[in-house]
């Protein structure tokens, strides 16, 4: 994302597979290393593993756009301990708006 962006443009979570898309989650158990808050804008990875009747997660990996940032990683999580807010879909402006002289 631009450090110049006006405004970013999402849209509220739907059930689709958060796989690899640039999300707005909420973590219930832990923070953001780099703000340490509870809310982060991520690119969402995770491995699963059949268990039983349904999938379990065993790693979901949350990756900045900037690489120098450290992913956040989290092993054997509940199915709540992440929770996805809205999917980001683009920088709606660039451009830092005009200062009136």
């Amino acid at each position: 994302m631009a450090s110049t962006a006006c405004a970013r443009s999402s849209r509220p979570w739907s059930s689709t597979s958060r796989q690899g898309r640039t999300v707005l989650v909420q973590l219930r158990d832990a923070a953001d290393p780099e703000t340490g808050h509870r809310y982060t804008v991520k690119r969402y990875e995770s491995e699963k593993v059949w268990a039983g009747d349904s999938w379990r997660h065993t790693t979901i990996t949350l990756k900045a756009t900037n690489p120098t940032y450290a992913p956040i990683v989290l092993k054997d999580v509940e199915e709540d301990a992440v929770r996805v807010i809205a999917e980001f879909i683009e920088v709606l402006g660039i451009e830092a708006p005009e200062r009136p002289e």
